[in-house]
């Protein structure tokens, strides 16, 4: 399977899940709010996440998961893309070790977007950007290189043909 380059546009992002235009970092974006899910959404989401994982730890494979948000729980966050199975001792792992859990791509700062930080799947070896729903092939991610989540762990805007 060949990897489809992520190509970021500056001064506006798109989020590739939902083509939704993000202001420059340190921008505002004057519109409409966003309406935060509601209680069935959010259960929609952890049921698409089990289904997505195949109830399987993203870190070391082993079945049987804790729905775990990437970036730490807030009021909205709780959509597929935010969200990965990690089982009680990865999920500890996490927890105890927040700066390598970001490194490693298991967990999101919080100032930073989770739809543009990579996270790592051990099932496809490979660092990966989450879709809230699958796209037309029913993949529910998007494969990217080392280097492309590199750029986007260090804020690197990346330009057509890098």
């Amino acid at each position: 399977d060949a990897v489809s380059p992520i190509v970021l546009q500056d001064p506006v992002h798109v989020r590739p899940e939902a083509g939704v235009p993000m202001p420059p970092r340190g921008e505002a974006m004057i519109g409409p709010k966003i309406p935060k899910p509601s209680p069935a959404d959010e259960k929609r989401a952890y049921e698409a996440m089990t289904f997505r994982d195949q109830n399987r730890c993203t870190r070391c494979l082993a079945y049987g998961v804790q729905r775990d948000h990437r970036q730490n729980r807030q009021s909205g966050n709780t959509v597929v893309s935010n969200l990965q199975g990690l089982c009680p001792a990865c999920h500890q792992w996490k927890t105890e070790n927040p700066t390598a859990a970001i490194l490693e791509g298991f967990a999101v700062p919080r100032w930073a977007d989770w739809g543009f930080w990579p996270a790592w799947r051990e099932d496809v070896r490979s660092w990966v950007l989450y879709f809230d729903a699958p796209d037309s092939q029913g993949r529910w991610w998007s494969e990217i290189t080392e280097s492309v989540a590199d750029m986007l762990m260090r804020g690197t805007a990346l330009e057509e043909g890098t």
